[in-house]
């Protein structure tokens, strides 16, 4: 049975931004063991095998498995089954020979490798580089931290053949284990030139001064304040004001504690957010005055042209295909679907994202769907909705 459940009410802001040079100690040798995974490739003409790679404890655990391949491999070599290894990119440290591979090969399922390092208090920043290979589309990243049991992941690349440099800054306020993890969760059964095969190199960990975030906050708020852009009736830049001032007492204060600067930096990330949403705001009630008015541009990746998922919460592993069932009311080459093979069911699934700043109005939401049993003769038995909060409509046969 194909079900397709799509929520819209997407995110959109805008962005106004401010860099300062930032003063950072690379403390990746006192705390990572291998960060570069340097050690002496491993595995390199063995399928259905996770290797030990050393100072990070693999999941599942290292050995024979079928459909998994995760090992230490050279740069630019050929290894069964991650193939061709990339050359070492202009994005990755000069002088590396191997990097981390990663292939979960049909069957849902994670796979990643991890190391749980004690931080004392303070900022870090985390970052690495990554590669596929060849991507799926539904495949969801295990790389970032855990802390205190909560998983902070950064996004997967998604264009093939491309290096991207990753960065990902957290704060802890008393020392703690973290967890730096590197990998991904591939949610369905498909495999052949759908399955994901990563490549990760290059973890490093920064230590950061305590004020640096703040201080870079109040800079781009200032700069924010002295340009201002139409906002309406909103309070956005008084409140913005208002945040500066007692940032500032903060920033100023030699024995601020780390909770104090946090705060702040939280108080002044929610100004500027709201500064952002108020320009938006306003500059969607001044243009937006011809009706019908199309706003399609608001949604992200509306059509999946990404031949992703991009911009949507797909927690239950909806993919993205390219065939014909979808017939006319397929817009451009993809779509997203969930197939489940007989006589399996559909159970909560859900497609969304949060569009933001909408003017008040009447809205129409359109999608090309179905929910279609397969049998020799198809059925349509609905259960299926496209929403948008607490409105909906069924969806049955293949319709607009």
């Amino acid at each position: 049975m194909k079900r397709i459940y799509l929520l819209i009410a997407v995110f959109f802001t805008a962005c106004a931004i401010t860099l300062q040079v930032q003063a950072q100690t690379d403390v990746t040798a006192t705390y990572l063991t291998n960060a570069g995974f340097e050690t002496t490739p491993t595995g390199a003409a063995t399928d259905n095998t996770i290797y030990d790679v050393a100072g990070w404890t693999e999941f599942p655990v290292a050995g024979t498995l079928s459909f998994y391949k995760l090992a230490t491999v050279a740069y630019g070599s050929v290894t069964a089954p991650l193939g061709t290894i990339p050359a070492n990119g202009s994005s990755v440290t000069t002088g590396n020979t191997s990097l981390l591979g990663i292939k979960r090969h049909w069957g849902p399922g994670e796979l990643y490798v991890q190391q749980t390092v004690s931080l004392p208090v303070g900022k870090y920043t985390i970052t690495w580089d990554s590669y596929f290979a060849q991507v799926a589309t539904s495949q969801a990243s295990r790389c970032g931290v855990v802390i205190d049991g909560v998983a902070t992941y950064d996004n997967l690349p998604t264009t093939i053949g491309t290096w991207k440099n990753h960065s990902l800054t957290f704060t802890i306020v008393s020392t703690k284990d973290v967890t730096i993890r590197m990998g991904y969760n591939k949610p369905d059964n498909v495999g052949g030139a759908t399955t994901p095969i990563l490549f990760v190199d290059n973890v490093k960990l920064t230590s950061i001064p305590l004020k640096f975030e703040l201080q870079n906050q109040i800079g781009i708020a200032n700069g924010m304040y002295v340009s201002q852009q139409p906002v309406g009736t909103s309070t956005a830049y008084a409140d913005l004001n208002v945040a500066i001032a007692t940032a500032q007492l903060v920033n100023g204060d030699a024995s601020a504690t780390i909770e104090q600067i946090v705060s702040q930096e939280a108080a002044m990330k929610a100004a500027i957010a709201n500064v952002n949403n108020a320009i938006t705001l306003q500059s969607r009630i001044t243009t937006w005055t011809v009706f019908p008015y199309e706003a399609t541009t608001v949604v992200a990746n509306p059509s999946f042209e990404l031949n992703n998922a991009t911009g949507w919460d797909n927690p239950n592993g909806l993919v993205i295909a390219s065939s014909a069932v979808m017939g006319a009311f397929k817009a451009g080459t993809y779509f997203a679907e969930k197939y489940v093979g007989s006589p399996g069911t559909q159970v909560n699934l859900n497609l969304s994202q949060v569009i933001t700043n909408l003017p008040n109005g009447i809205y129409r939401v359109s999608a090309g769907t179905q929910a279609i049993q397969q049998t020799t003769v198809p059925t349509y038995p609905g259960q299926a909705y496209i929403f948008a909060n607490a409105d909906s409509t069924e969806v049955f046969a293949l319709n607009n």
